[in-house]
């Protein structure tokens, strides 16, 4: 019955021992996962900045046709077919900006995703804690029993 509840014990100690192994590759999937996360943000935090950027030249473009069209009455058609031009620019903007803002929101739910399996592994850790506790409580507990036996 010792031998039993020593292999047990063993078999106990095996089991978490794999469990801590995959909290371990967990919690490395999970700082690769935040690393991805962060450089993602980088690059839609860059892109927002080029966006901000393009449409500050945008205005300036803008109200440089509006000068030239008031200075120049002739050049009106030309204006006008620079500010088509300007106009398709701001719409591609936009959707880019669009499509910046779905990306943002994906990378809002991976980060949702990311801290519910932090969660988790702080669950799992809780729990492997807790039984480690068990098992050297039961190994106290063997050890009165071998005494007992012994006496």
């Amino acid at each position: 019955s010792l031998e039993e509840s020593q292999k047990s014990v063993s078999e106990a100690e095996k089991m978490l021992e794999e469990q801590r192994e995959e909290l371990d590759e967990q919690r490395q999937n999970l700082r690769e996962d935040q690393k991805d996360l962060e450089e993602s943000q980088k690059r839609l935090s860059d892109a927002q900045k080029a966006i901000e950027e393009q449409r500050e030249q945008l205005d300036e473009v803008k109200q440089k046709l509006e000068d030239d069209k008031l200075l120049n009455e002739t050049k009106v058609q030309a204006h006008a077919d620079d500010t088509e031009k300007h106009a398709a620019a701001v719409e591609k903007h936009a959707e880019e900006v669009q499509k910046l803002v779905d990306e943002k929101e994906t990378l809002a739910a991976e980060k949702e995703a990311l801290q519910k399996q932090q969660e988790e592994l702080e669950e799992k850790q809780e729990s492997i804690a807790e039984q480690k506790r068990i098992l050297l409580e039961l190994r106290v507990v063997l050890e009165q029993d071998q005494k007992s036996l012994e006496e």
